[in-house]
C-alpha cells in the first residue's frame, strides 16, 4: 500500500507546477472493444468530463503526429497509420518529407504531388478523463483516453485546455489564472456539447459550443462494477486531501487514492500502449503491441524508398500493387479476427481516422501559404 501511494505522490510532485504545451497504433489487442479505451462524444449529446493525471512518465497531455496516408505495401489500395517520432533522424517518413519539400521549393511538381498524396499528417493530443455526466448512465464514472486535434481549425478542445494551462498576458491581466486541471482534487471540468455540423456537404462533430463549467469537481470513486447504472458515489476528492508541500494524503482520503491508482493504471487506458509514439522496445507494452509496432516500422521502411525514387505517381502505385499481391494476407499482426486492425480502429474510433464523417467538422480547404520555418512546414503544408 505504501509503495503504491509513494508512486502516486512522486507523480504528483514531478508534475506539480509543470508547464504544459498543448497546441502543436493502432490498438492491437484481439477482440478489443475500443469503447473501453477511448471517450468519444456522440452527436446531439452533452457530457461533463474531468481531466486526470497520467501516472506514466509521459506528460498529462500527450502529443502525437500520425501519418495517415502512407500506402500499405501489404494490402492493395489501403493506407496505414504510423505514429512518428517527430524527428527526421529516427522517422523515415519525416526525413522523406524534408527531401521532397526541398525539391518542391525548386519547382518539382512530382515532389509536391508525393507530399500531397502520401505524407498527410494528423496532429493529436490525448489525456485521461473521467466521465462525470453522460446521456448514458452506464458511462458515468468511467475513465478513458480522450484524443483530439491539437492544431488547426479543429483544435477546439486543445484551445480550451490551453486557456487554463497557458493563459496569455492579456488574459492574466483580465483575471485568468494558470490552473492544473489534471489534479485529482477539485479542478475546473469541461462541458462537452457535441452537435452536428455540415461542412462542404459532409457531416461531422461540431464541438465549438463546449466550455469550462462553473464548478470545480474532484475525481470520483464509485462502488460496484464499471458500466452498472446503479453504482453509488463512494468518495469525491476535495481540497485538503493532499498536502501541496509534501504530497501526503489525509487518513480519510488515503484508501481512495489507492483505488484511484488502480483505476488510473488500468491496461486498457495505458496512454503509452494505446496512443503515444513507441518502438517495439518501449518498456511495458505487450508482446502483441510490440509486434504490431515493429511491423508498422517495417512497412514505413519498405514504402518510403518506393515513394522517394519513383519517377511518377503511377510507378508508385504499380510497385505497391505488386508488393501487396505477393504479401501474406493472414499475418497475425495485421488481422484481428477476420478484419484488419486499421479498419477496426477507423470504424470504432472515427475521430482518430481522418475520414470526412469523423471527429469534429471538416473545414473548407484553404490555400497553403509558403512555409518560412520548420514549424511552418510541418503545420502548414501537411
Amino acid at each position: 500500500m505504501e509503495q503504491k501511494l509513494n508512486a502516486l505522490q512522486q507523480a504528483m510532485a514531478a508534475k506539480s507546477g509543470k508547464t504544459v504545451v498543448v497546441k502543436a497504433e493502432d490498438l492491437t489487442e484481439d477482440g478489443r472493444d475500443w469503447a473501453e479505451t477511448f471517450f468519444e462524444p456522440q452527436i446531439g449529446e452533452s457530457y461533463t468530463i474531468k481531466f486526470l493525471m497520467n501516472l506514466t512518465p509521459l506528460d498529462n497531455l500527450v502529443h502525437r503526429n500520425m501519418y495517415n496516408k502512407l500506402p500499405d505495401p501489404k494490402r492493395k489500395g489501403k493506407t496505414f497509420n504510423y505514429v512518428s517520432s517527430n524527428s527526421s533522424s529516427t522517422c523515415k517518413a519525416l526525413e522523406l518529407f524534408f527531401v521532397l519539400f526541398e525539391l518542391k521549393k525548386g519547382g518539382n511538381l512530382l515532389a509536391e504531388q508525393k507530399i500531397e498524396k502520401y505524407l498527410g499528417r494528423r496532429q493529436q493530443g490525448a489525456s485521461l478523463v473521467q466521465i462525470l455526466s453522460s446521456p448514458n448512465k452506464a458511462d458515468i464514472g468511467k475513465i478513458r483516453i480522450y484524443a483530439f486535434p491539437n492544431s488547426g481549425e479543429k483544435a477546439t478542445i486543445a484551445n480550451l485546455i490551453n486557456e487554463k494551462q497557458n493563459p496569455t498576458k492579456t488574459q492574466i491581466d483580465n483575471g485568468y489564472e494558470v490552473e492544473d486541471i489534471f489534479q485529482l482534487t477539485p479542478t475546473s471540468v469541461m462541458v462537452i456539447e457535441c452537435a452536428e455540423g455540415i461542412y462542404n456537404g459532409n457531416k461531422g462533430r461540431d464541438l465549438s459550443k463546449s466550455v469550462w463549467g462553473k464548478k470545480e469537481i474532484g475525481m470520483r470513486i464509485y462502488d460496484g462494477v464499471e458500466g452498472d447504472e446503479n453504482r453509488n458515489l463512494v468518495y469525491e476528492f476535495k481540497e485538503g486531501d493532499v498536502n501541496p508541500e509534501t504530497f501526503a494524503f489525509t487518513p480519510e482520503a488515503e484508501p481512495h487514492f489507492l483505488k484511484a491508482i488502480e483505476l488510473l493504471q488500468a491496461k486498457d487506458i495505458d496512454i503509452v500502449s494505446q496512443f503515444a509514439f513507441k518502438t517495439a522496445e518501449t518498456e511495458g507494452i505487450s508482446e502483441e503491441t510490440a509486434k504490431y509496432v515493429a511491423a508498422t516500422f517495417d512497412k514505413v521502411a519498405e514504402v518510403v524508398p518506393i515513394i522517394r525514387d519513383a519517377k511518377t505517381i503511377g510507378e508508385i502505385e504499380a510497385k505497391l500493387s505488386t508488393t501487396a499481391n505477393n504479401s501474406d494476407s493472414n499475418s497475425d499482426v495485421e488481422t484481428i479476427g477476420d478484419a484488419k486492425a486499421e479498419d477496426i480502429l477507423k470504424e470504432s474510433i472515427p475521430e482518430l481516422d481522418g475520414s470526412v464523417n469523423s471527429g469534429e467538422p471538416v473545414q473548407p480547404q484553404e490555400e497553403s501559404k509558403p512555409a518560412q520555418t520548420v514549424d511552418d512546414i510541418l503545420s502548414g503544408n501537411m
